[in-house]
Protein backbone atom coordinates (compact mmCIF):
# COMPACT_ATOMS: atom_id res chain seq x y z
CA UNK A 1 0.00 0.00 0.00
CA UNK A 2 2.67 2.70 0.83
CA UNK A 3 4.66 1.72 -2.17
CA UNK A 4 1.92 2.32 -4.34
CA UNK A 5 0.95 5.72 -2.86
CA UNK A 6 4.89 6.83 -3.42
CA UNK A 7 4.11 5.93 -6.97
CA UNK A 8 1.42 7.58 -7.41
CA UNK A 9 3.00 10.69 -5.97
CA UNK A 10 6.07 10.35 -8.05
CA UNK A 11 5.14 12.28 -11.34
CA UNK A 12 4.14 15.59 -9.24
CA UNK A 13 7.10 15.15 -7.28
CA UNK A 14 9.25 15.48 -10.65
CA UNK A 15 6.92 18.04 -11.99
CA UNK A 16 7.67 20.09 -9.14
CA UNK A 17 11.20 19.72 -9.17
CA UNK A 18 11.73 20.32 -13.13
CA UNK A 19 9.02 23.76 -12.55
CA UNK A 20 11.80 24.64 -9.45
CA UNK A 21 14.75 24.34 -11.86
CA UNK A 22 13.07 26.07 -14.62
CA UNK A 23 12.47 29.06 -12.51
CA UNK A 24 15.96 29.42 -11.32
CA UNK A 25 17.18 28.97 -14.78
CA UNK A 26 14.40 31.43 -16.01
CA UNK A 27 14.78 34.14 -13.57
CA UNK A 28 18.62 33.78 -12.90
CA UNK A 29 18.41 33.17 -9.19
CA UNK A 30 21.65 33.40 -7.57
CA UNK A 31 22.78 36.45 -9.46
CA UNK A 32 22.42 40.47 -8.99
CA UNK A 33 20.62 42.28 -12.39
CA UNK A 34 24.10 43.47 -12.78
CA UNK A 35 27.50 42.34 -11.92
CA UNK A 36 31.18 42.87 -12.68
CA UNK A 37 32.96 40.02 -13.90
CA UNK A 38 35.80 40.86 -12.12
CA UNK A 39 38.27 37.74 -13.76
CA UNK A 40 38.16 39.78 -17.15
CA UNK A 41 39.09 43.26 -15.74
CA UNK A 42 42.51 43.82 -16.45
CA UNK A 43 42.86 41.14 -19.15
CA UNK A 44 43.63 41.45 -22.83
CA UNK A 45 41.00 41.20 -25.11
CA UNK A 46 42.18 38.55 -26.51
CA UNK A 47 42.26 36.60 -23.99
CA UNK A 48 38.43 37.31 -23.19
CA UNK A 49 37.40 36.21 -26.10
CA UNK A 50 39.29 33.05 -26.71
CA UNK A 51 39.40 31.77 -23.43
CA UNK A 52 36.64 33.08 -21.32
CA UNK A 53 33.85 33.75 -24.38
CA UNK A 54 34.90 31.09 -26.35
CA UNK A 55 33.00 32.64 -29.62
CA UNK A 56 33.06 36.02 -31.15
CA UNK A 57 30.44 38.49 -29.63
CA UNK A 58 27.04 38.74 -30.98
CA UNK A 59 27.69 42.98 -30.84
CA UNK A 60 30.37 45.55 -31.47
CA UNK A 61 30.15 49.63 -31.56
CA UNK A 62 33.07 52.05 -31.07
CA UNK A 63 32.36 54.92 -28.61
CA UNK A 64 34.90 58.11 -27.93
CA UNK A 65 34.56 58.69 -24.23
CA UNK A 66 34.90 62.78 -24.48
CA UNK A 67 31.10 62.68 -26.77
CA UNK A 68 27.95 62.04 -25.80
CA UNK A 69 27.77 58.18 -23.61
CA UNK A 70 24.47 56.81 -22.83
CA UNK A 71 23.54 55.43 -19.49
CA UNK A 72 24.79 51.59 -20.61
CA UNK A 73 28.44 53.15 -21.02
CA UNK A 74 28.44 56.07 -18.95
CA UNK A 75 30.25 54.06 -16.14
CA UNK A 76 33.55 53.89 -18.13
CA UNK A 77 34.03 57.47 -17.27
CA UNK A 78 35.31 56.19 -13.74
CA UNK A 79 38.26 54.53 -15.71
CA UNK A 80 39.29 57.78 -18.02
CA UNK A 81 42.39 57.91 -16.04
CA UNK A 82 43.50 54.68 -17.35
CA UNK A 83 43.29 55.17 -20.71
CA UNK A 84 45.59 56.22 -23.05
CA UNK A 85 43.26 57.28 -25.94
CA UNK A 86 39.38 57.98 -25.42
CA UNK A 87 38.18 55.48 -28.17
CA UNK A 88 36.56 52.22 -26.27
CA UNK A 89 35.33 48.90 -27.90
CA UNK A 90 32.13 47.49 -26.41
CA UNK A 91 31.63 44.33 -27.28
CA UNK A 92 28.51 42.15 -25.84
CA UNK A 93 27.56 38.24 -26.02
CA UNK A 94 24.21 36.88 -25.50
CA UNK A 95 22.80 34.13 -23.91
CA UNK A 96 19.48 32.50 -23.32
CA UNK A 97 18.80 35.05 -19.94
CA UNK A 98 21.52 37.32 -19.59
CA UNK A 99 24.59 39.31 -21.44
CA UNK A 100 28.39 39.91 -20.56
CA UNK A 101 29.64 43.10 -21.66
CA UNK A 102 33.23 44.33 -21.67
CA UNK A 103 34.69 47.36 -22.40
CA UNK A 104 38.05 47.56 -24.36
CA UNK A 105 40.46 50.24 -24.30
CA UNK A 106 44.36 51.33 -24.68
CA UNK A 107 46.55 51.54 -21.77
CA UNK A 108 49.71 52.03 -20.98
CA UNK A 109 49.95 48.29 -19.70
CA UNK A 110 48.29 47.27 -22.98
CA UNK A 111 46.82 48.09 -26.52
CA UNK A 112 43.34 46.05 -25.87
CA UNK A 113 42.66 45.79 -22.16
CA UNK A 114 39.49 44.89 -20.80
CA UNK A 115 38.71 47.93 -18.31
CA UNK A 116 34.85 47.09 -17.25
CA UNK A 117 33.43 43.54 -17.40
CA UNK A 118 29.78 43.08 -16.74
CA UNK A 119 26.97 40.63 -16.69
CA UNK A 120 23.27 41.79 -16.60
CA UNK A 121 20.12 40.24 -16.78
CA UNK A 122 18.15 40.22 -20.19
CA UNK A 123 15.33 42.27 -18.25
CA UNK A 124 17.61 45.14 -16.87
CA UNK A 125 16.52 47.80 -19.21
CA UNK A 126 19.54 50.85 -19.04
Amino acid sequence: MGLNLTMKRLPILVAILIAVLAALWYFDIGHDPVEPIEELIGQDYNYARKMYFRTEPANHYTLNINGPLNEFDVEILNKQQMLTDTIVDVYTWEYKTYKKTIWVGETELMKDQVILAIRYNNRVEF
